[in-house]
């Protein structure tokens, strides 16, 4: 089989490929995810435990799948340059040293090869980091920064209303934030007062990451620039986790720095934890960056910096899957958006200007 059949055959039937060949490289991710704690249930006491091997803090094995051989970064393009005919276990990380095997005692190196012989390649893509627009995914900032304007919503307490949902990195200060600061739409160079702040997670929460602000639908649509709707029905994590125990979820999402890119969410990314900028976040979705058709790759990032706040919809229903809040490299980590649901008082998310003031 050629490379590229063998990665149709595992974006296809997932942790059960048909191929013998698919079915090596796939034994090989489970070894180096049981190596690693990278296999779901794992990741919260990791957190905790390995805090003192992360160089940034939270765990620096940060993802694992199956692609094309890394061979080194391109000194003048900065992407991965990676060998067309051979395929390998990419172990993603935040820093390349220390290079241990989480949980053992001395720390050993990430080997080379798995026992079965497949090649594993240590890629470190550097620090996971808050990636802080007047529809979804147009570019918005309460002062300098700022990130994703994700969609419009309305609230338990405030049915007709219209508020901006985003992350409180991007819409809220690092501390003492008041009801009634300004949001700002950075559209085209132009700086526009649109929205003000509402309500607001706190900073070390470690669940969600998120805010909202007052609007109303003279000053923003729901609708995103593409014109495709947001299917108001979210997706809760119970399931979710049906949905990825039956095969890979395809997700996308518009954002202001990457606009519309894809990515898949399988099983074990559900329920993750992450420590981001010193806080742990547990029952996270963790997203890799995809084509379009769900092939997992290097190329192209989910996100980057100036995306978070974005709203992450599964791919054929554009229901609401996630709150996007960090990444680094081609993996990117969501708030699962039941919890957001819950913490914000969501009542409805909008699909149209008719559904608020």
């Amino acid at each position: 089989m050629t490379p590229k059949q063998i990665l149709n055959d595992i974006v296809k039937n997932g942790a059960n490929p048909k191929s013998p060949e698919a079915q090596r490289l796939m034994d090989a991710l489970h070894e180096v995810n049981r190596l690693t704690g990278l296999d779901e249930g794992t990741l919260e006491s990791l957190a905790q435990a390995e805090w003192s091997l992360k160089p940034f803090g939270g765990l620096n094995f940060v993802n694992s799948f199956i692609d094309h051989y890394v061979e080194g970064k391109n000194a003048e393009t900065g992407e991965w340059d990676q060998d067309p005919e051979q395929l390998a276990v990419i172990l993603v990380v935040q820093h390349r040293n220390p290079q241990v095997l989480s949980g053992l005692n001395p720390p050993n190196p990430v080997p080379e090869k798995s026992s079965n012989g497949v090649p594993i390649c240590v890629v470190p893509v550097g620090e996971i980091e808050p990636q802080s627009g007047y529809c979804p995914g147009d570019h918005i900032a309460r002062s300098q920064t700022g990130g994703t304007l994700g969609c419009i919503v309305t609230q338990d307490d405030n049915p007709t209303k219209g508020f901006i949902l985003s992350n409180r990195h991007v819409m809220g200060p690092e501390s003492s934030p008041e009801i009634g600061q300004v949001i700002h739409g950075l559209n085209s160079g132009a700086r526009d007062s649109i929205a003000t702040l509402f309500s607001w997670t706190q900073r070390r929460d470690p669940l969600v990451d998120a805010a909202l602000a007052f609007t109303n639908h003279d000053l923003v649509s729901p609708i995103p620039r593409n014109s495709q709707k947001i299917n108001p029905t979210p997706i809760l994590t119970d399931e979710l986790r049906e949905m990825a125990s039956s095969g890979t979820i395809r997700v996308t999402k518009i954002g202001a720095k990457t606009k519309e890119t894809f990515g898949v969410v399988r099983s074990r990314d559900i329920g993750v934890a992450v420590g981001v900028s010193g806080v742990d976040r547990r029952s996270q979705i963790r997203i890799s960056a995809s084509t379009p058709g769900g092939l997992i790759g290097l190329s192209r990032p989910f996100s980057m910096k100036g995306d978070s706040g974005s709203l992450v919809l599964e791919v054929s229903t554009r229901r609401p899957v996630g709150l996007l809040f960090a990444g680094s490299g081609n993996t990117s980590y969501a708030n699962l958006i039941e919890n957001v649901i819950k913490t914000m008082k969501i009542k409805a998310f909008c699909d149209d200007s008719a559904d608020f003031d």
